[in-house]
C-alpha cells in the first residue's frame, strides 16, 4: 500500500512540476478607492503571450462597470513561468481628479478619470 501511494506521489511530481515551482500563489490586489458611488479597483486579463492590466470604474449601486481602460501591456515569454512575468498593480490612489497608479516594476501611471487619458510618469 505504502509502495502505490510513494509511486503516485512520484509520478505526480514528474508529471505536474509546475505545480511545485510555481511563484504566485495568488494575485493580490491594491485597495479599492471609492469615489462619489464609483468604485476603482484594478483588474488583469492573462494570455499565452501577454498579461493587460486596467482599471475598472464600476457604479457601487448598480454593480455595473461604468469603463474599462488598459493601463499597460506585458509581453510574455512563451519559454518562462508566465506568472513570474506578471507586473502587478501595487498601489492606486487619488491625486487631483487623477488616479496614481503604482505597479510592481516601479513604473507609476496617471489616469485622468475625465479624458480617461494615460501620461506614464516616473
Amino acid at each position: 500500500m505504502k509502495t502505490k501511494i510513494i509511486s503516485i506521489l512520484l509520478l505526480t511530481l514528474f508529471i505536474f512540476p509546475s505545480l511545485l515551482f510555481a511563484k504566485r500563489a495568488n494575485i493580490e490586489y491594491p485597495d479599492k478607492i471609492i469615489i462619489k458611488n464609483i468604485e476603482y479597483k484594478a483588474s488583469y486579463e492573462m494570455g499565452n503571450l501577454f498579461q493587460k492590466a486596467y482599471i475598472e470604474a464600476r457604479n457601487i449601486e448598480t454593480d455595473k462597470i461604468i469603463w474599462k481602460k488598459e493601463i499597460y501591456q506585458i509581453t510574455l515569454n512563451p519559454i518562462m513561468e508566465q506568472d513570474v512575468q506578471w507586473v502587478m498593480i501595487i498601489k492606486v490612489e487619488m491625486k487631483d481628479n487623477k488616479l496614481l497608479i503604482s505597479n510592481e516594476n516601479e513604473q507609476n501611471f496617471l489616469l485622468d478619470l475625465e479624458t480617461l487619458e494615460i501620461e506614464k510618469i516616473k
